[in-house]
């Protein structure tokens, strides 16, 4: 499967208790062409705990897909929810 990467925007800001770092990427593969993800970085401020993920079509999913086939991301579930909340207000943000 061919995976490539034909842009990537950066963003950055504060969100509640979040530091939030986001690339946002325009990819092609063989399935679909101009799919958009985007690849966070949080850190919770004042836990200092930082955290990884790739969002694909809303979903929270590892930041490396399974077996390196694009395919096959795995989705994450257990994500506190107010950290969930302030990387979609982030990205709802950075949309506009």
């Amino acid at each position: 499967m061919n995976d490539t990467t034909l842009s990537s925007q950066a963003h950055q800001g504060d969100f509640g208790d979040y530091s939030i770092q986001a690339f946002q990427h325009k990819t092609q593969t063989d399935e679909l062409v101009g799919e958009l993800s985007w690849h966070i970085t949080s850190w919770n401020l004042k836990k200092s705990t930082t955290h990884q993920f790739r969002i694909v079509e809303g979903e929270f999913v590892d930041i490396y897909p399974k077996n390196g086939d694009p395919a096959d991301y795995v989705p994450i579930t257990e994500i506190d929810p107010e950290e969930r909340r302030q990387i979609m207000a982030a990205i709802n943000e950075w949309e506009k």
